[in-house]
């Protein structure tokens, strides 16, 4: 029973260290910022998950699980990477740190599906939703963000 993550390594990646069972790992800084933000929602509470954060839950990251400096054991585990994601009970997708634009993208794309849900009872118009440039904008820079080119996003 564990959670899978899916995010971005980076290009190039730049690597943080961490301690894992009294261990230093080095781990993508991208995995890192998630790991931050966890430990941040775990300590405050304060923003609405689906993961219950007040117990211990396990999740999969690519770059602890799989040693990423023997070709030979990412060379076995790479095949197994849409198994290992089909068999989590969910996966969380790490898309970025939050930036000036991605919760009005995300703001946005919660009131089109309203909107198209119940065109007239969202609070939004079809003619708001349409014509607001600066929810567009801000979801065209969202859908830019390097988590969305990944070859792997189909796996995942």
């Amino acid at each position: 029973n564990f959670t899978a993550l899916s995010y971005v390594w980076g290009s190039p990646p730049g690597m943080a260290e961490i301690l894992v069972n009294g261990s230093r790992l080095n781990i993508p800084i991208n995995l890192d910022n998630f790991l931050r933000s966890l430990r941040n929602m775990c300590e405050i509470q304060a923003q609405p998950s689906q993961v219950n954060l007040s117990s211990p839950f396990t999740f999969w990251a690519d770059s602890i699980y799989i040693n990423q400096t023997d070709v030979r054991e990412k060379n076995q585990q790479i095949p197994l990477i849409r198994d290992i994601y089909g068999s989590s009970q969910r996966t969380i997708s790490w898309i970025s740190e939050e930036t000036d634009f991605s919760n009005q993208a995300i703001d946005h794309l919660f009131k089109m599906a309203k909107s198209s849900e119940l065109p007239y009872q969202s609070g939004w118009t079809s003619y708001q939703i349409i014509t607001n440039v600066q929810a567009w904008d801000a979801l065209r820079k969202f859908c830019e963000l390097q988590f969305w080119n990944r070859i792997w996003i189909l796996q995942e």
